[in-house]
This record gives structure tokens, sequence and C-alpha cells, in this order.
């Protein structure tokens, strides 16, 4: 049996983002268009057709970990880019 459609709001629940983040998803790609349909502005999802595409090795995003602090940051830039000249130490 084949996942039931669901909404937009039940998507973005269950991968814990926005609605909007969803829908960046489907103009980008990131959810694919077998796993949607569109009826004018209204979108019904295959919630387990997505978690699939989106959980095997092939499509993983992988997410950098932000830097702790501001010092990890500037560590981060490459020598040959420009820096800012804010002490990162400093308080502001």
């Amino acid at each position: 049996m084949t996942s039931p459609f669901v909404t937009i709001d039940t998507v973005a629940d269950y991968f814990n983002v926005s609605k909007s983040t969803i829908r960046n998803w489907v103009k980008s790609g990131v959810i694919p268009t077998g796993t949607y349909i569109r009826l004018g502005n209204t979108f019904r999802f295959k919630l387990d057709d997505i978690e699939s595409h989106l959980t095997t090795s092939s499509n993983v995003v992988q997410i950098k970990e932000e830097p702790e602090t501001i010092r990890d940051l500037f560590d981060e830039w490459d020598e040959d880019e420009d820096k800012p000249t804010v002490d990162p130490d400093e308080d502001m």
C-alpha cells in the first residue's frame, strides 16, 4: 500500500522545518516531483517517498557544523580571502 498524501504542514512538522523551507526544497528539487502532487497552489506530499529520497546515501546533504565562537569562524577563512578588520576578541 502506498502512503497517503499529506499537507505541507505535516511535512514541515515531520522534518522540523518551516513551510517556506519545504517550498524552497520543492523549487530547488530537493523534494523530487514524483513525491508530491500540485493542484493550483495546493500541494500534497507522500511523506514516506520524501523520507526515502532524502535518506538515501546519494541524496544526503552534509551540513557543516556552525562555528562555536567567532574566533572559529575567522580561523575557517583561507589565507587568500579578505578577512574582516573586526577583532573577534573585542567586545562590541
